[in-house]
């Protein structure tokens, strides 16, 4: 999950696995936290047909994290490996980075509700609205 401070990084994380390990692009699922479309990573749509699912949220830059968890708070799909609900059966990893908040939140979320292991959320805070960055 990225806002688009982390596009860029998520590009770079599905361009790796289609580099050497294709096969694992089919169960990857991004969702992306935009603005505009123009705050999109340039060719993000040319993923669609390679991945499991891409999901665009359009909000305000000030709005990402409430933007992010209602739509994880849409999301009900029951886990084939613990019967919680998480965002797909398969999906046992999380990587989210970009405004602070919304990192918190896809956390969070993926702790308390889909209950994965901390252990398996990578998480990056690049910046928190309001606050300049050390």
């Amino acid at each position: 999950m990225a806002d688009p401070t982390s596009l860029p990084s998520m590009r770079a994380i599905l361009e790796y696995l289609a580099t050497l390990y294709p096969e694992q692009l089919a169960s990857t699922h991004v969702i992306a936290v935009t603005s505009t479309d123009s705050d999109s990573e340039p060719h993000l749509e040319d993923w669609r047909n390679r991945l499991s699912s891409l999901t665009r949220i359009s909000a305000p830059s000030d709005g990402y994290a409430q933007a992010i968890a209602e739509h994880l708070a849409n999301i009900d799909v029951e886990s084939s490996r613990n019967r919680q609900h998480k965002p797909h059966p398969d999906v046992d990893y999380v990587w989210v980075a970009g405004e602070g908040d919304f990192c918190k939140v896809v956390r969070s979320h993926a702790i308390k509700t889909w209950q994965l292991n901390k252990d398996n959320i990578l998480w990056c805070p690049y910046w928190f609205v309001g606050k300049a960055r050390p």
